[in-house]
Parts: structure tokens; C-alpha cells; sequence
């Protein structure tokens, strides 16, 4: 939210100038684009979409959901960093604007100076998930089955560099256990292989596993988030075995640099208010989200935060996007 400094520069700010006090109080007056880095039909469609039209309602325009994706969020990203900081063109950012910085050479953007964050909107807990073959059946378990196997456990990563991926990396160097990554194009088909007993373990989203949970042909160890699930309530959190431990994959909202503080803040208010809708909180959180609405500073300091966790984790594997 805007704070009383910020509301008193924005105050004479306005008296200063009539024009701008025009253009702000009437925002918006006209549809509102959300540029979504990924394709529609996933995860963060299932989050954004409803929360939108919640949104949209309060705001009184459309919010229209543009996908733009490819090149790990950085065709998205790019437009929104060129657009007028006007309040129509937003970007729904996620963990890969605090991890590109360091899997990349170059961006065409400036990650720390090219946007305003409006609203960090969810958080999806990472799942660790074992093999039934493995015979694991606690954390301590893998730790032991880790340390005694040659290379270490194997790991199916659906994306490298993605949270899963990166998630993994951290537990492995916090735990102190070894680990062998197996690349996959993506989850189902780690899935399939986890199953089969073919790869001992995976870190990944709970909508990566759900349809296959009844199985019984892997087993939910825990959970990376710093409390229990309601998605996976016999999963207990991994800090609980590796202390401070957290991997989550966020999405959030940003401007781009310029944007007027007014405007911020009445997007941060209608899409805070939105997570207030019983029915759609119920419906994402038993998908697998964590809702959250941290206002814009307080998401400025999660992703300082995430940045510099990655930026460890990434040095230490010595991972590079290519391209």
C-alpha cells in the first residue's frame, strides 16, 4: 500500500499539477492487459484468470489476460518493460525474474529497475515426492538412502532451472546429501518414470502429482513450505528436517518504472480484495496454492530476497539458461 510519505509527495504532487490529479483519479477508464509469460491452461492460468475477473469487477474495466510466453518469461517480461507506465499493460511475474538474472548472460530489460511490483499474489509449495521402490518412507530415510547409494539419489527435474529444479538443488546443498539430476521435458513424463521406480524422487508442484496421488505408486514425503498444507495435510514441511528450508514457486503483479503510486495502489487494493471471494480462495488453495497479498514494498523486499537466494544456489551448481 502506499505509504503516508509516499501519499504526502503524491498530495503536492497533485496540486501542483491539476492535469495529473485528471489523469489518475479517473484510472482506469479503459480495459486493462495482464501479460502472463506462460500458456493458458496451466497453473498460473487457474490463479490469475479468477482473481482477474474478481478484479476486473472492482476496478470497473475489463482485465484482458494476454499469453506471451517463451524464452523463460522474457518475451513478456520485455513488453512490459517498453510499455508507457500508464497502468494498462502489467506483467504477471514469476520465480523466473528472480532467477534469470543469474541463469542469464544478458536481459533486455533491467530486472531491478524496470518495474514496480503491485501485489505478490500466491505461492505454490514445491512437493518432494518418492518412489514407492526406493523404500523411503520418512526424510531421514532419504537422507540415509542419499548418502549410501553411488551418485547419490536421482532426481527428475521437469524443466531445468525451473523451481522444481532449482528447489531440489537447495535441499540437496542444505541437507548436506548427494543428488543426480535427470532432465525431463516435463512433469508427466517424471511422473511416469517415478512411478515406474525408474528416477527415486521428485520436487515439484502438487498439480504435477494430483491426478496421480491415488496410485499409490509414490509417496509424498513432505513439503517445502515453512508450514503444513491443506492440499497434502500428511506432509509435513521439510524445515522441519532442514531448518529454514523454503522453495516456491511465486507469481506477482508489476508495472512498469514510472507507473504513478495511485495507480499501483488501486490495482494492489482490487486484486487484495479479490482473495476475499470464499469460494475462489477455497478453489486455489485446494489446487495447490498459497494465497498471498503482500503489498508493493513488502513484495519489493520477497523478491530482493529470492534473488539472493538463487543467486547462491545457481552459483553453486554452475547453471546457465542457454541462449
Amino acid at each position: 500500500m502506499v505509504s503516508r510519505r509516499s501519499f504526502i509527495t503524491l498530495s503536492c504532487a497533485y496540486l501542483a499539477s491539476p492535469a495529473l490529479l485528471a489523469k489518475t483519479s479517473t484510472y482506469p477508464n479503459r480495459a486493462i492487459t495482464v501479460n502472463v509469460p506462460v500458456p493458458f491452461g496451466g497453473t498460473a492460468d487457474g490463479m490469475i484468470r479468477p482473481l482477474s475477473e474478481l478484479a476486473s469487477s472492482d476496478l470497473g474495466q475489463p482485465i484482458i489476460l494476454q499469453s506471451k510466453p517463451g524464452a523463460a518469461a522474457t518475451i513478456a517480461t520485455r513488453h512490459v518493460a517498453e510499455a508507457a507506465p500508464d497502468g494498462y499493460q502489467l506483467l504477471l511475474a514469476y520465480t523466473s525474474h528472480s532467477t534469470n538474472p543469474s541463469t542469464r548472460d544478458t536481459l533486455p530489460y533491467d530486472t531491478d529497475n524496470d518495474f514496480m511490483p503491485i501485489i505478490l499474489l500466491g505461492k505454490v509449495p514445491m512437493i518432494l515426492a518418492v518412489s514407492r521402490e526406493s523404500g523411503i518412507s520418512t526424510f531421514d530415510d532419504l537422507l540415509e538412502f542419499a548418502k549410501s547409494k553411488p551418485g547419490g539419489i536421482t532426481f527428475g527435474a521437469s524443466g531445468l532451472g525451473g523451481a522444481g529444479h532449482l528447489g531440489a538443488e537447495l535441499m540437496s546443498a542444505m541437507g548436506g546429501f548427494p543428488m543426480t539430476t535427470v532432465a525431463y521435458k516435463g512433469g508427466s513424463e517424471a511422473v511416469v518414470d517415478l512411478m515406474a521406480g525408474r528416477i527415486d524422487m521428485m520436487f515439484d508442484a502438487y498439480t504435477v502429482f494430483n491426478t496421480r496421488l491415488e496410485t499409490g505408486r509414490f509417496k509424498v514425503l513432505g513439503v517445502a513450505s515453512a508450514t503444513k498444507q491443506p492440499f497434502v495435510p500428511d506432509a509435513y514441511p521439510i524445515a522441519e528436517s532442514i531448518p529454514g528450508f523454503e522453495a516456491v514457486a511465486w507469481w506477482g503483479l508489476m508495472a512498469p518504472k514510472g507507473t504513478d503510486p495511485s495507480i499501483i495502489d488501486r490495482l494492489y487494493q482490487a486484486y487484495a480484495k479479490a482473495w476475499n471471494n470464499a469460494v475462489v480462495r477455497e478453489r486455489l488453495v485446494s489446487q495447490g496454492w498459497e494465497p498471498s497479498s503482500l503489498d508493493p514494498e513488502a513484495f519489493s523486499a520477497y523478491l530482493d530476497s529470492e534473488k539472493k537466494k538463487w543467486r547462491e544456489v545457481i552459483r553453486q551448481i554452475g547453471f546457465q539458461q542457454p541462449g
